[in-house]
């Protein structure tokens, strides 16, 4: 049986976003969610170049992942935010945050992102 450390879904959030806001990252809460063991959906917006989602899976070892949504992986930002709306419809406790940034980098995942804007 896995044993995993389940971390307030707002406080990863809340952690998160005040990063965004020292650094200067530009994003938009697309829908709140609820406060513990929620799931978590970036969308990745580059200028001119479409949308990427990512969304969270627990591997083999319980261990939660983040990966891309879409296979091929850049949208049109029409097509992500359908899925987005889909997503929501179905999971109103989903957090949705969007980023506009520079590259397709999953904030949550990756640290490099700050140094982006």
């Amino acid at each position: 049986m896995f044993e995993t450390v389940r971390q307030q879904t707002k406080l990863i959030i809340d952690g998160l976003l005040h990063r965004c806001n020292i650094a200067g990252v530009p994003y938009y809460i697309v829908n709140t969610g609820g406060h513990d063991g929620c799931a978590i959906l970036c969308k990745v917006y580059v200028a001119g170049q479409g949308a990427c989602l990512y969304g969270q899976m627990r591997d083999m070892d319980g261990e939660l992942k983040w990966y891309n949504v879409f296979e091929d992986g850049i949208k049109h930002e029409s097509e992500a935010d359908q899925y987005i709306q889909g997503e929501i419809s179905m999971d109103p406790d989903l957090w949705v945050i969007e980023f506009e940034l520079n590259e397709f980098l999953n904030p949550f995942d990756n640290d490099d992102f700050l140094n982006m804007t």
